[in-house]
């Protein structure tokens, strides 16, 4: 064979090679901006939701907006997706969602997809469970943690529930092992919060590959791995979680999304405010602590609401 045919063989063949290598470079740029992308849409969808999860009632109590805050959570993915008056993509997108983690104080809600028959035709909706308490037994004891330290105990062998501090009560259970020790109870609680979240979110995730096949979905849903310490994080307040799985780039490379995100309202770390009225009519605000303070049944989550009211800062606590 003469050289130059060699030498044209091995240009072919580099040149084979040049454009492969540069197609695969740019399927993983293109996947890498998808990703991105999408994991920004993603994360600044939760954090717009989450604002609107908890609202104050008339008494001045905390209370979730939970569907409010799932709407306002698929209206912003729409809105940073570009999908905004696709309504086919948006139930697209509602499918590759398997769950939506909401914790509150004392207990968590799931939403999840249920598949069912409305005369004779199959119809998927989404429903939320009911509350699920932070529940753990330890002999004849049975806690319901919260996300703080305040706890309620219920000893099935008198039928008696005291609640409050661990610390509060500990005294009153000296057999205890799990309130006579600080960290035990800490690792204990976290734990329990995590777990019980786990089980009931792998039971919903794997139940939605039912649902995936309606959709004519192949992907198979799994719960994602998280560590623990990014779960602590998580189980630290009141919050919204959601899981986005199997969604497609759409580049062809049957590469496809997987994340989850996570938010918190920041209410257990907000500060309270009360507010008094003095003698001579004038009404001041005040930090929880402040020695003025001697009635706590109406808190204000913010200086705004406060000053609405006609009160001025305490002088003495400097709220």
């Amino acid at each position: 064979m003469k050289i130059t045919n060699l030498a044209l063989i091995f240009i072919l063949i580099a040149c084979s090679f040049i454009i492969f290598t540069d197609m695969k470079t740019n399927n993983i740029q293109a996947i890498t901006s998808k990703k991105a992308e999408y994991k920004r849409a993603l994360d600044t969808a939760v954090d717009d939701a989450v604002i609107s999860l908890v609202e104050v009632d008339s008494t001045r109590n905390l209370k979730l907006n939970m569907d409010s805050c799932v709407n306002n959570f698929y209206q912003s993915l729409y809105s940073n997706l570009g999908i905004m008056t696709d309504k086919r993509l948006q139930e697209k997108v509602k499918a590759y969602i398997p769950v939506i983690l909401i914790t509150d104080e004392d207990g968590y809600y799931i939403r999840y997809n249920n598949l069912h028959t409305v005369n004779g035709e199959d119809v998927v909706t989404q429903e939320w469970t009911e509350k699920r308490p932070y529940t753990y037994k330890e002999d004849n004891l049975v806690f319901r943690f919260t996300l703080g330290d305040y706890v309620k105990i219920y000893d099935t062998n008198t039928n008696i529930m005291k609640e409050g501090k661990y610390t509060d009560l500990a005294s009153l259970y000296p057999n205890s092992q799990t309130l006579n020790n600080t960290d035990r109870y800490d690792e204990i609680r976290r734990n329990t919060i995590i777990t019980k979240i786990l089980d009931d979110m792998n039971y919903y995730i794997n139940n939605h590959n039912r649902i995936a096949e309606h959709y004519g979905i192949t992907y198979q849903f799994a719960l994602p791995f998280i560590e623990k310490e990014e779960w602590y994080r998580t189980i630290d307040d009141i919050g919204l979680f959601v899981v986005f799985q199997g969604y497609p780039y759409g580049l062809n490379t049957g590469d496809v999304f997987n994340q989850y995100s996570y938010a918190g309202a920041r209410i257990r770390k907000t500060r309270c405010y009360y507010i008094t009225k003095e003698a001579d009519g004038k009404r001041y605000y005040h930090k929880a602590t402040c020695s003025k303070v001697t009635n706590k049944d109406y808190p204000y989550y913010n200086k705004k609401d406060c000053a609405l009211e006609g009160a001025y800062p305490c002088p003495e606590c400097n709220p």
